[in-house]
């Protein structure tokens, strides 16, 4: 516990440091050539560490001349500063579900995206990363809005993708998330990487694999990616697991992967009574803890390979 604080500590003053921006937490890299603009969060969930050892490591090669951006410009983000201080999810909601029209600006992590959005509102970020780390199990995935597909640059990631699975969402499954603030306000093109566990020590570098596969795409950072070949899974959302006050699993083990047949119990709460599963279906990112504040538990979703 005393190395976990002693590293969120050192974290935080890094990013202090080297904060360049009038938005706290943020480091503006420029290349002072023409090209695009690609922002890169990390924490937007205050307990995934993995983002920002990745965005650390980025900015110090940068600085000492072992990374050269060739054109464009990076912004890295520390995005929720105040519970990844607390090593806590979230301080009072979910930031990635308060980039929405109502803010409750009294509540932290709306005031936060607030911030956020004044500060990039006519930046024009083209391109936007999210890096996130998961509490159950292990697995890796790269996530992209369903309506992103058609995007020519959403095959040449997906071939080049590391990661074994393909995550594609409707915007009506995770309202309020960031990525799809920046699609909406500037036609960004996003995508969040899941990068394993929150400890895993190959984390980081699972997120660098990807953002590179990105920069290089773009022609930003002179890194050859070569093209994978493995088959991977797609994860298409059909539906959510609504979350209640005192929701409860009703599936043995839960967890990204497990296959549950129409009609399948899944869970039970007292908001939403007991939920299941309308047609055959793959669970996906559930929830170890779910609160009645949030506004998923975790997906359902179709299955198929590419």
């Amino acid at each position: 516990m005393k190395n976990r604080q002693k590293k969120i500590e050192s974290s935080l003053k890094f990013f202090q440091k080297h904060s360049n921006c009038d938005l706290d937490y943020c480091v503006e890299i420029d290349s002072n050539i023409d090209g695009k603009t690609v922002l890169i969060s990390c924490a937007t969930h205050g307990n995934e560490q993995a983002g920002v050892d990745f965005a650390i490591e980025f900015i110090k090669n940068y600085k000492s001349g072992k990374l050269r951006l060739k054109r464009g410009k990076i912004f890295l983000l520390l995005n929720n500063y105040k519970a990844f201080s607390e090593d806590k999810r979230y301080i009072d909601y979910d930031l990635n579900r308060a980039f929405t029209d109502n803010k409750e600006l009294n509540l932290w992590e709306y005031k936060r995206a607030y911030e956020i959005e004044s500060f990039f509102k006519n930046k024009k970020i083209d391109y936007f990363v999210d890096i996130h780390s998961v509490s159950i199990g292990d697995f890796k995935m790269i996530i992209f809005n369903q309506d992103d597909i058609s995007n020519p640059l959403f095959k040449i990631l997906i071939n080049r993708s590391k990661m074994d699975i393909i995550f594609l969402y409707r915007e009506q499954d995770i309202p309020g998330i960031m990525i799809d603030f920046f699609k909406k306000s500037q036609n960004t093109f996003g995508m969040a990487i899941e990068c394993g566990n929150h400890f895993n020590e190959n984390a980081k570098e699972l997120a660098k694999d990807e953002i590179f596969n990105l920069l290089e795409s773009l022609d930003m950072i002179d890194v050859k990616i070569k093209p994978t070949t493995h088959k991977k899974i797609v994860y298409k959302t059909i539906d959510i697991v609504k979350s209640g006050r005192n929701f409860k699993w009703l599936i043995e083990d839960y967890k990204t992967g497990i296959k549950l047949k129409k009609g399948d119990i899944i869970s039970i709460d007292e908001t939403n009574g007991i939920q299941t599963a309308q047609m055959d279906c793959i669970l996906v990112m559930p929830s170890k803890k779910v609160k009645s504040s949030d506004k998923e538990a975790g997906f359902l979703c179709e299955e198929s390979y590419i």
